[in-house]
């Protein structure tokens, strides 16, 4: 079965509740069967204007990452 995927950019407004939400986040993230691949505060925009922390999220299917992003 093919593996899932999850991209997320996320625009940090506030450190001190982005610092929380990561400790949220990630015991969500495993509990999912996720795991973080990579982490990038200032990663490279080839085009458009995306900015912000870009993270990329492995589940063991489509199914799965569908199910873990709606509860992150």
């Amino acid at each position: 079965m093919a593996k899932g995927y999850v991209v997320a950019h996320i625009k940090v407004h506030d450190q001190e509740e982005f610092e929380r939400f990561k400790a949220m986040a990630g015991p969500v993230i495993q509990e999912f069967g996720g795991k973080v691949l990579a982490r990038d505060p200032n990663p490279e925009t080839r085009e458009g204007a995306i900015s912000g922390v870009c993270v990329l999220i492995e589940f063991e299917s489509l199914d799965q990452a569908q199910i873990g992003r709606a509860h992150v």
